[in-house]
């Protein structure tokens, strides 16, 4: 069941935005230290960044699930906002490989098989924790 109400649309794009910025910025500082002898410090960031993305992707979802009653509701929000994000990264990653004069129509593959590849997962994976977050919050009989 899609929620029909537009406040989550708005979050899922906050952070979808959140998610790509996270992304390129990551480029970003991994290749400035990229040079001879930095190669630690790149590996330092971009495991930085997937640590920042899977903290945002569980505030999300704790978010998603304390509004929504059911698990795969909020697993359906959260996997937007992951697929969102990875269509403006497979955007952005075609347009520079299109600079750098790549024109192979395999770079175009990007811009469909990453939103939905990451959106399967991250829908799993939402409503596994999903239920994990929802069984942690019930009262405990006893």
């Amino acid at each position: 069941m899609i929620d029909t109400s537009r406040s989550w649309i708005r979050t899922a794009l906050g952070f979808a935005v959140t998610y790509a910025v996270i992304g390129v910025a990551t480029v970003a500082a991994s290749r400035a230290a990229g040079g001879a002898g930095m190669q630690t410090a790149a590996r330092i960031i971009r495991a930085m960044s997937w640590l920042l993305s899977a903290v945002l992707y569980l505030l999300h979802l704790i978010i998603e699930n304390r509004s929504r009653p059911r698990a795969t509701v909020a697993a359906w929000h959260t996997s937007a906002a992951v697929a969102m994000a990875t269509l403006l990264l497979a955007l952005v990653a075609t347009a520079r490989q299109l600079d750098a004069g790549n024109g192979r129509p395999a770079v175009f593959v990007a811009i469909a098989a990453w939103p939905i590849l990451t959106g399967l997962v991250s829908f799993v994976v939402g409503v596994v924790l999903s239920g994990v977050l929802g069984a942690a919050s019930r009262p405990t009989k006893g």
